[in-house]
């Protein structure tokens, strides 16, 4: 996907940016044994500057935390050749199944009266 003017249009740079960011949480989970299934609760991304069609990118990848609570990553990327920084983001992702400490509150069945 790319604009008009040939620049590569910010939300192909968001899907790079999502593909950079989870990757870590999936590796970091894949050593501890979290279960790193969840959805998204922020990205936050910053331009900094256009991306050519064309150009190779170089797109690092950082865990900053991984619980069983939140799991958050950063991402920059950069242009191969001249090493400028393109995007960068942090992103937010919180687990479908969190460990709970509390147990389940059982309920009572009780009988009708006719």
């Amino acid at each position: 996907m790319y604009q008009c003017s040939s620049y590569v249009s910010r939300a192909c740079c968001a899907d790079i940016v999502e593909a950079g960011t989870y990757s870590p949480i999936l590796t970091s989970g894949l050593l501890t044994g979290v279960d790193t299934n969840g959805f998204s609760a922020a990205v936050n991304s910053t331009f900094h500057s256009p991306a050519h069609v064309g150009t190779q990118l170089h797109v690092i990848g950082t865990a900053v935390s991984v619980g069983s609570r939140s799991l958050s990553t950063r991402c920059e990327t950069f242009y191969k050749a001249t090493s400028r920084l393109l995007v960068s983001a942090t992103h937010s992702v919180t687990p479908l199944f969190m460990l709970s400490k509390t147990p389940t509150a059982k309920t009572k069945r009780t009988k009708g009266r006719l």
